[in-house]
């Protein structure tokens, strides 16, 4: 049924074609009348328009079928490029939000590389880490010292909230024994102004400006890991040391520092 109708109408002809030579050739044997030759023309005539009838309701039916097939071969085509349209789009969507994702993530990077740029402009130099003198041999040598350290701003604004760590250091030699803890007395900063407050906590300082602070220690250890925290004027946190490294931090600033006791005259 899935040949070429042509294919069928030949074979159609061909068939009749053999049937009247077959016919012809009976007649001539049997000597049959005009009366055999006109029922047979007239049955083959019959037959042959059955045939041609079936042939164009069978090439009708087929063209339908095929319409239909095509129709419906087109609403999936039709549907399939839809999705295929959607999913293009929604890719591309995606596309988009993960490459302004990817934007926003290098601004904010290259934010946070400028902001530690920014916080390294403060400096911390002339560290000093001095036990104190024992003169009189007969006593017990001291056990306490002072570190001091000058604070140097180089960023265009104003810093504050100044916290001094000072910690002993870890030994070089891994088998050596922990150093003992050592506890900030006491830390100041050191003004001209008598009259100022020397609490580095209290303290500012200017751009292009430096600040003396000194920590008193009890007890001493002669390598110690020096830090300052400080606040900036957007109000982030920073901590940095002597060696130039930068952190971010987020813990408040410490509470007042005690003040020294009075020296005795």
């Amino acid at each position: 049924m899935g040949r070429n109708p042509w294919v069928w109408f030949s074979a159609a002809v061909v068939t009749a074609t053999v049937i009247l030579t077959l016919g012809t050739t009976a007649a001539f044997r049997f000597d049959l009348d005009v009366d055999w030759y006109t029922g047979a023309g007239q049955w083959l005539g019959a037959a042959v328009s059955v045939l041609a009838a079936g042939t164009a309701l069978w090439i009708a039916t087929n063209d339908r079928k095929k319409a239909v097939a095509d129709r419906r071969a087109d609403r999936a085509q039709l549907e399939a490029d839809r999705r295929a349209d959607r999913a293009q789009v929604e890719m591309d969507r995606r596309a988009d939000r993960a490459q302004l994702e990817a934007d926003r993530q290098a601004e904010r990077s290259q934010l946070e590389a400028d902001l530690l740029r920014e916080a390294g402009l403060v400096r911390l130099t002339d560290l000093s880490n001095t036990g104190d003198l024992h003169l009189d041999y007969g006593e017990p040598p001291p056990t306490g010292g002072e570190v001091s350290v000058t604070v140097r701003n180089h960023r265009v604004d104003r810093i504050c909230d100044l916290d001094l760590r000072v910690v002993a250091a870890p030994p070089a030699d891994g088998d050596a024994p922990n150093p003992a803890a050592v506890e900030q007395l006491w830390t100041k900063a050191d003004l001209h102004d008598p009259e100022a407050e020397d609490d580095p906590r209290k303290c500012s300082i200017a751009s292009d400006d430096k600040l003396y602070i000194k920590s008193r220690l009890n007890p001493w250890a002669e390598a110690v890991l020096v830090t300052l925290r400080y606040t900036d004027q957007r109000g982030r946190r920073w901590q940095i040391d002597p060696d130039g490294n930068v952190e971010r931090v987020t813990d408040p600033p410490p509470p007042s520092q005690p003040s020294p006791p009075p020296a005795r005259i």
